[in-house]
């Protein structure tokens, strides 16, 4: 039986959402193996893994099945790339103190959310709120744009996750456009005015090597 044209975006959001969840896999696997944490985001994987939980709840509300079934692999992957973080560092009761961090805003949201009555209010409440959590997370890369204007390179800027993640965006746009559900195509907005601005360092700068400044 032919695909509708929505299960068709839900395949492409779905594969494009794995595509940039495994490209984590190699930084995990090298940070494994070499045991320097140095440069590993393990926060972002904490609050991506959080944020994703959020999202589990607001999929049950709108009972979309598939929604859900794509936030559970991110808060699977991202608890796993976090939990590497956690077995290789030596500061491990900070690493946690994030993830309590965490886990307690989830309690929080999904406890605000519990004492509404009505279902419409409920699903406003949550999905307002993970749009505010999920803009927060497209935006953080920003915080690296000063490193790469004073080395005058973009050495290390990931390529790969940086076109995928757009191509991630826009499936998750098109597809909540087709919901007409702002609350899944306006977290990514964010999402393509950061990585618009890395294209635009990758423009200017290139790739090359960082100077070497203390």
């Amino acid at each position: 039986m032919a695909l509708s044209t929505l299960e068709l975006v839900e395949w492409a959001t779905f594969l494009s959402t794995l595509v940039v969840t495994v490209a984590a896999v190699p930084a995990s696997l090298h940070m494994l193996k070499t045991k320097n944490t140095v440069g590993y985001p393990f926060i972002f994987f904490m609050i991506a893994c959080v944020n994703s939980l959020c999202l589990v709840g607001y999929g049950h509300l709108i009972e979309n099945p598939e929604f859900v079934k794509m936030n559970l692999m991110g808060v699977a992957f991202n608890a796993v790339y976090f939990f590497c973080y956690v077995y290789v560092t030596n500061k491990k009761m900070n690493a946690m103190k994030y993830l309590f961090g965490g886990l307690f805003y989830v309690a929080s949201v999904y406890a605000y959310c519990s004492r509404l009555e009505d279902k419409a209010k409920m699903t406003d409440s949550l999905g307002f709120i993970n749009t505010v959590a999920t803009m927060i997370l497209f935006l953080s890369p920003l915080l690296e744009v000063p490193d790469f204007v004073h080395a005058k390179s973009c050495e290390g800027m990931p390529l790969m996750m940086l076109v995928s993640g757009t191509i991630c965006s826009l499936s998750w746009t098109v597809y909540g456009k087709m919901l007409d559900d702002p609350y899944i195509y306006a977290p990514n907005f964010p999402s393509f005015f950061t990585n618009g601005v890395y294209f635009l360092l990758l423009i200017i700068y290139g790739r090359g090597d960082k100077s070497k400044t203390d």
